[in-house]
């Protein structure tokens, strides 16, 4: 049965991880939420066609807005119109405006995924792995006009070892999800105030360059390894060889060592095995230019007769 007096909420998100928090929302009868704020499907592609973006679109009953400007004043009237207690933001990928962050009666609450004032910024997962940490987390802090840097509600640590990006990141889903009910509440109900953050322990996480992908054999095989983890959505990690980009889908550490970085220690049908800063770099799977992935076996076949042992990678 609808609670009489739901508290009034607004949605900001885009990509799937914020539908899930939507989806979760939605389901609490003490909660009510009057509007989705989204991001526009973008064109991509060499024909410019709207990929399918807006997870949003298909939410029936409720106010979906996708703004290409938020200090539009048709939609800040809009917006306006709606008496909301808390704008939850996961994800969303543009700047709160300062009217927007002072609409609502308890302002705005961010759900990000680091263990804030570490890793502010676009890409915390990612950074949080490639630097070998073994604990991150969930912050549900206070949306301010700089990025990532209002005080926090709460935050929940987690421990992780050898996660995918996209791995690490459904299981902090699932952390936030538990907690995110609970935090509305109190932000609402129960007056929280948040905790201003420690400036001088910020560390900041930029949004990923697709070069970052490329293989720096003189890395240690951990800072590698742990490369392959963080890109393994995108841009995932690669290797130039014969001036062709080739994916490395899946490695592993070994200990063996035989001589400079870059230099391939061993070929043959069973391992693909190329030297590192301190150990070395099985690759089980790799991809060429428009081909399918294959394992050791099948580049060995493929290449031996253009590649073998000592020959370096760049």
């Amino acid at each position: 049965m609808p609670n009489k007096n739901p508290i009034k909420l607004g949605f900001a998100g885009t990509p799937m991880v914020a539908f899930n928090h939507f989806s979760h929302i939605k389901k609490n009868n003490d909660f009510s939420i009057d509007f989705i704020l989204t991001q526009a499907e973008k064109k991509v592609g060499r024909g410019q066609k709207k990929s399918v973006e807006s997870h949003f679109q298909s939410v029936k009953n409720l106010n979906l807005f996708k703004p290409e400007d938020l200090n539009n004043i048709n939609f800040k009237k809009s917006i306006e119109g709606f008496d909301i207690d808390l704008l939850v933001v996961v994800a969303y990928g543009k700047i709160i405006p300062d009217w927007l962050l002072a609409h609502p009666k308890y302002g705005c609450m961010n759900v990000h995924y680091s263990n804030l004032p570490k890793w502010r910024g676009a890409a915390p997962i990612q950074r949080s792995i490639i630097s070998g940490e073994k604990k991150t987390g969930v912050s549900f802090m206070k949306l301010v006009s700089e990025m990532d840097a209002g005080p926090v509600y709460r935050n929940i640590s987690y421990e992780y070892k050898n996660l995918t990006k996209a791995k690490l990141e459904n299981e902090l889903t699932n952390l936030s999800l538990k907690n995110i009910d609970k935090v509305i509440k109190d932000i609402v109900l129960n007056n929280s105030k948040p905790v201003s953050q420690r400036e001088d322990e910020a560390t900041f996480a930029p949004k990923i360059n697709r070069n970052e992908g490329l293989i720096d054999w003189h890395l240690s095989g951990e800072k590698i390894y742990n490369m392959f983890l963080a890109f393994s959505d995108w841009p995932q990690l690669y290797f130039e060889f014969k001036g062709q980009v080739v994916k490395a889908l899946d490695v592993e550490l070994t200990s063996r060592k035989n001589g400079p970085a870059g230099t391939i220690s061993e070929f043959n049908n069973k391992d693909f095995i190329v030297n590192c800063k301190d150990c070395s770099i099985k690759i089980i799977k790799l991809q060429f230019p428009g081909k399918n992935a294959i394992d050791a076996n099948d580049f060995f076949n493929a290449k031996r007769d253009i590649i073998s042992v000592g020959d370096i990678l760049v």
